[in-house]
């Protein structure tokens, strides 16, 4: 900005600037002293001052000519600076609509992340307070669930007091139904080893009978046994008696006597008691 109002001040101050003023400025010698003479030496020095004219009208000439050329170059310069100026404000309103949509497109992009940073927080909010829902929910929940597991293990205790009660009070009446059935066995033992001892010694008794009565059998048989062998010996005898006087009637008579039959064996002995019958008493 201060490029653009410096040139504007210098366009100004040429434009107001007298062309004498310009001419004096870009002439080397003033025109006072190229122009005015002494009068005493007009007629000698008028070949000088034609040639000073001419080279001072060469020099005005130059100096139009770079005047000119000076003021197309300001104009020039000029409108480049208006066409900068306005391109410049054109720039600058440009710029301060880009700034402004900018700043529009940034205070939206603000006021859409506020809004997403408010929904966030009522979403972070709306799931906080579903989490303390859920877990008020998951603490009543547990609580019932230990007031319920509490209530089960004492009514389990307490059952399992009444099922041990139940179950010694089953024992006591199984061991006194034991003790009972054991005396029972015991006395149906000992009845049984009673009339097995009543039994064995009456079967002892019935034995000493019985062998007393096999004694007595025996020695009857053994008496029967030695009068049977008298009898028998005393009737070989008589036989050998008659047999004599037989064969001697015979032989008086002229016959053949008979052929003798064998002597019978001797008695056997007296019958002894067998194993079998000793095994009996014995048991």
């Amino acid at each position: 900005m201060q490029f653009h109002e410096l040139c504007l001040s210098l366009l100004k101050a040429n434009r107001t600037m007298p062309s004498e003023e310009k001419q004096s400025a870009l002439v080397d010698s003033p025109p006072d002293t190229m122009l005015v003479l002494p009068e005493a030496a007009e007629q000698e020095h008028l070949p000088r001052l034609i040639a000073g004219l001419r080279r001072s009208t060469r020099t005005a000439e130059g100096d139009v000519q770079f005047l000119q050329r000076r003021v197309q170059k300001l104009k020039a310069e000029e409108e480049h600076v208006w066409k900068k100026l306005e391109s410049a404000r054109e720039l600058r309103e440009k710029s301060e609509s880009a700034r402004q949509r900018r700043q529009e497109e940034a205070e939206a992009r603000a006021s859409q992340k506020q809004r997403l940073l408010d929904e966030q927080a009522r979403e972070r909010a709306r799931l906080h307070d579903e989490r303390d829902a859920h877990r008020h929910s998951l603490f009543l929940a547990r609580s019932k669930l230990a007031m319920q597991k509490r209530e089960r293990s004492s009514r389990l205790r307490t059952e399992s007091r009444e099922l041990s009660q139940e179950r010694i009070a089953k024992h006591n009446a199984h061991d006194k139904n034991a003790a009972h059935h054991h005396q029972l066995i015991v006395d149906m033992h000992v009845r049984a080893l009673q009339s097995r001892n009543e039994q064995h010694q009456s079967q002892q008794r019935e034995a000493v009978v019985l062998r007393e009565k096999q004694h007595q059998q025996v020695s009857l048989a053994a008496s029967l046994l030695t009068e049977e062998a008298q009898i028998i010996h005393r009737l070989q005898q008589i036989k050998r008696e008659t047999t004599s006087v037989l064969s001697g009637t015979v032989s008086s008579a002229g016959l053949t006597p008979s052929p003798r039959k064998p002597p019978r064996p001797p008695a056997a002995s007296p019958i002894a008691p067998s194993p079998h019958s000793a095994r009996r008493d014995v048991s």
